[in-house]
């Protein structure tokens, strides 16, 4: 790894066989690709005028300054080399009514609720809604402080089965959305797989698509 130091080398190797997916770094900013000039357009917009701000990057800060990976754990293993970089969503800070609707993302796609505090977060709420890349070397920093979160192994599955289903859904069209997928959600849990409502069968299904 060129520019590291032999002392950094080694505390990137411990960071990579100890980080799991679902832990947590701490990253005050971020950046969007966004056109800070122009307001959100709605129907009284004007498109032309908005069309003609360029595109540029923007700095966003985050309150809880709190990431959670959701790079796989196998990728947070692998070399530098093979795999340079970590993905992160944002840790919000939210209410008891939004935290209890993302408990364990059964009720959403987009958010996700820690079941304890972390730091001075005592709802933390992951949202897949923002994806940030991180240089893995990047980890070692002080300031970035990795920690784990104290997730046992259910919620840890939980989440990478909730990740998985976010990422790799498939597009339905609106009128099946409309009339079928949200007619009744109670049953739509009933008749979930054995290996969604069965950890250990969740567990061996994650393992074979690896």
């Amino acid at each position: 790894m060129a520019g590291l130091s032999l002392k950094q080398q080694e505390a990137l190797a411990r960071l990579r066989a100890e980080l799991e997916q679902g832990d947590v770094i701490h990253v005050d900013a971020f950046a969007v690709l966004g056109a800070p000039e122009a307001t959100l357009l709605d129907d009284t917009g004007d498109a032309e005028e908005f069309a003609r701000y360029r595109l540029t990057v923007v700095e966003r800060r985050l309150e809880s300054g709190l990431w959670a990976v959701i790079s796989q754990t196998c990728d947070l293993r692998r070399d530098t080399d093979l795999e340079p970089f970590v993905q992160v969503s944002p840790i919000l800070a939210l209410t008891e009514e939004e935290w209890r609707h993302g408990r364990d993302g059964t009720a959403s796609a987009r958010r996700f609720a820690y079941p304890h505090a972390l730091r001075d977060v005592m709802l933390p709420v992951l949202d897949v809604r923002i994806v940030q890349t991180v240089e893995k070397t990047a980890l070692i920093a002080e300031t970035v402080a990795p920690m784990d979160a104290g997730l046992d192994h259910p919620t840890r599955l939980r989440l990478s089965a909730w990740l998985a289903r976010r990422f790799a859904r498939h597009a339905f069209p609106d009128e099946l959305e409309t009339v079928a997928l949200r007619a009744s959600p109670p049953r739509r849990a009933r008749e979930a797989p054995r290996s969604a409502r069965n950890p250990w069968l969740a567990r061996c299904s994650t393992a074979g698509r690896r």
